[in-house]
């Protein structure tokens, strides 16, 4: 899903296991969390070089979205 949030563009994919959102394509930041162990979304994972994989296969998700609103 595509969002505004405060004049920045905001972008998020779901998969069953994982939540990521980027801002500003990242350069504002981004948030990677892991479902179900982290149904409140508490430990964002983004920074962990840990997850820098999974991170990248979700850019790829984000990238094949349609460009609408």
């Amino acid at each position: 899903s595509i969002t505004d949030y405060r004049g920045t563009i905001g972008k998020s994919v779901r998969t069953e296991r994982w939540h990521y959102v980027e801002w500003d394509e990242g350069r504002k930041g981004a948030m990677l969390f892991e479902h179900p162990k982290d149904p409140f979304e508490l430990k964002n994972l983004a920074g962990d070089k840990n997850y820098s994989g999974i991170v990248a296969e979700m850019k790829t998700f984000l990238r094949q979205m349609p460009a609408s609103r």
